[in-house]
């Protein structure tokens, strides 16, 4: 028997590449293609069937075949023999005996021949049999394999019309359709756990583990396997994002530092991103302490340079360096720059010193500091210049601009109360200049209503600082002003004030009537003060008529002015005094309070002029 005649081998499962083969040439319907004459043969060698029509009614199987026979190579063949035997002339008995010979071996070889044919038959129908429940199994397990349902097909019971051979043929083409699925299969998972080990390879997660491998080509596995994949895939996608950002941002950040930094991080894994996001944290906090460290830098660089009262040619050249402090070369930079500084305030720390005591005797003033306070700072005439001294000044000097500041409101009221007390002093000494008194109908009246303007003004601002200070005070511990209360403080100015008014009076008086009296014999009489203007001028006045009560009131020119002032020159020089201390005090206003009031200290100057030469020129201040 040939290969292809073989039972295939009995495996397990069947090979992918395996199609069934069709029915073999030997199972075949038509077995022999040359009928066999199984017939008896007559001694007259004639056929057994000769002359006999044809039974149409006989079934075409194998008699039909043996009787058939024989046909007409087989007949020429008798034809021969039987020649034979009529040339040799055999006697009767001897040809029966040959015709019996003949049919022995005819029919020996037709039984034969049939045993024959009955042994390939029962083995072909115990192949098909075999073939079927191979088919089955195979079936079966590939169906098992694949997760399907069974098929019609595959039902052991073969009691259909079709009978075995067609029961053979549907089972073997069901059995090549599983075969063909199983395979496609086979690709889909194959692909899958490509996918699933690369992803899983990438990322540091598990693979996808199956227990029992035969069950890979389910359709529920395939599914499983795929949602699996689909993770890993989205599990992959947002490390790749992350990785992407982490080594963006140490590379940002490395560029800042110019450091270079190799970023080996191949795979996705937690260790790798746990690695990248700790060097991107080392990075960030290197960048963080050069900042730090950089605006200490920058920081002291700007008090030395306040310090010294200087400026920095680096800050001047690179303004933009205050948002580059993480860069390692403005660390340096800046470094740089501090040493020189220090090395420049060592060197100007005298004129630093100094120039801070000028600040603080500034201070003391505005804040109204006793003397026993400012005798306490003992630094202050201390010769050692050195750091530590420098420092108690500038400690003196802010906590003295602390005070101002906390207070500005009330030593404000307190600028503007002097300036006031001021405006008023003046107007009370106009009230008792003798030129003024020439002229009681118009201008004493005008001064007394500015008077009036500025106590009235007083009064409010006495009112509005003593709400302030009452802020400023508890029952334990009032607020002082130069060690005063605000009412010892308010009498004692009161009281220089009124020292000040006496004084000026006092220093005015001089031979009694001269100012009056030079004013009515200027008509009668040039005076030495004439003739000294008159040198000054280069001409002599007109002399006013005998009919004007003042000469004042007609002249304008420069050398009247300055005669005006002869005649009252120890008015002029005591106003002198109080416009230089009008200065003082209205400096330490605009210090402490920028806002001011209804009349600044400069208008209230403006105002402080000398009482002949507001006289003289007839006009009053508004």
């Amino acid at each position: 028997m040939d290969d292809e005649d073989q039972e295939p081998s009995g495996k397990a499962s069947i090979p992918e590449d395996h199609i069934h083969p069709s029915t073999p040439a030997w199972a075949s319907p038509n077995v022999h293609e040359t009928p066999i004459n199984t017939a008896s043969y007559s001694i007259d060698a004639q056929p057994h069937n000769a002359g006999k029509e044809n039974d149409p009614s006989e079934a075409p199987g194998i008699r039909g075949i043996i009787h058939a026979f024989p046909n007409s190579d087989q007949l020429e063949i008798i034809a021969k023999i039987e020649a034979s035997w009529k040339e040799l002339n055999l006697p009767t008995e001897e040809l029966q005996r040959r015709h019996r010979a003949v049919a022995d071996g005819i029919g020996g070889s037709l039984t034969k021949v049939l045993q024959h044919a009955l042994q390939l038959q029962l083995s072909y129908q115990e192949s098909l049999q075999e073939r079927v429940a191979k088919y089955l199994e195979d079936i079966r397990k590939v169906e098992q394999m694949l997760n399907l349902m069974p098929d019609s097909t595959s039902d052991v019971d073969d009691g259909g019309d079709g009978g075995l051979f067609q029961r053979e043929i549907s089972l073997r083409k069901r059995c090549n359709e599983l075969l063909a699925m199983r395979t496609k299969r086979q690709l889909i998972w194959t692909a899958l756990m490509t996918d699933n080990k690369k992803f899983a390879a990438a990322t540091g997660l598990p693979s996808f583990h199956l227990e029992n491998h035969s069950l890979r080509l389910r359709t529920d596995v395939l599914e499983e396997l795929q949602c699996f994949n689909n993770e890993l895939q989205s599990q992959f996608v947002v490390r790749n994002k992350n990785m992407l950002g982490l080594r963006q941002a140490i590379q940002a950040v490395a560029q800042d530092l110019r450091r270079d930094i190799e970023l080996d991080f191949d795979n996705l894994t937690d260790e790798n991103l746990q690695l990248a996001e700790n060097l991107l944290n080392e990075l960030t906090e290197e960048k963080k302490a050069n900042i730090a460290t950089g605006m200490e830098l920058l920081n002291r660089v700007q008090y030395l340079c306040r310090r010294i009262g200087m400026s920095s040619l680096l800050l001047e050249s690179r303004p933009t360096l205050v948002k580059e402090l993480y860069d390692p070369r403005a660390i340096e930079q800046l470094t740089a720059e501090r040493d020189l500084m220090e090395q420049l305030a060592k060197e100007n720390i005298r004129t630093v010193i100094l120039r801070h005591r000028d600040r603080i005797l500034s201070l003391y003033d505005a804040t109204y500091t006793t003397q026993a306070d400012r005798d306490a700072f003992v630094e202050f005439a201390s010769d050692d210049f050195s750091e530590a001294l420098l420092d108690a000044h500038e400690a003196e000097s802010t906590r003295l601009t602390q005070l101002l500041e906390e207070n500005h409101a009330i030593y404000g009221y307190l600028g503007e109360h002097a300036i006031m007390m001021r405006e008023k002093l003046k107007y009370e000494e106009q009230e008792t200049d003798p030129v003024v008194m020439v002229n009681r109908g118009g201008i004493l009246l005008k001064i007394q209503a500015e008077k009036k303007k500025v106590v009235r003004d007083l009064n409010k601002l006495i009112a509005d600082l003593r709400a302030e200070v009452e802020k400023k005070s508890t029952p334990d511990s009032p607020f002082l002003i130069g060690g005063l209360t605000l009412d010892e403080f308010l009498t004692a100015r009161q009281r220089d004030t009124e020292h000040e008014k006496a004084d000026f009076i006092k220093d005015r008086k001089i031979a009694p009537g001269s100012a009056i009296k030079r004013a009515k014999e200027f008509k009668e009489q040039v005076t030495p003060t004439f003739k000294r203007l008159k040198q000054e001028v280069g001409s002599v006045p007109k002399q006013p008529k005998s009919g004007n009560r003042t000469f004042i009131a007609s002249g304008s020119s420069s050398a009247l002015k300055r005669l005006n002032e002869a005649v009252s020159v120890d008015s002029v020089e005591r106003i002198g005094k109080i416009k230089r201390k009008l200065d003082f005090d209205s400096n330490s206003a605009a210090a402490v309070n920028g806002k001011g009031r209804a009349r600044t200290a400069a208008n209230l100057k403006a105002r402080v002029q000398t009482p002949a030469a507001d006289c003289g020129n007839g006009r009053t201040n508004k």
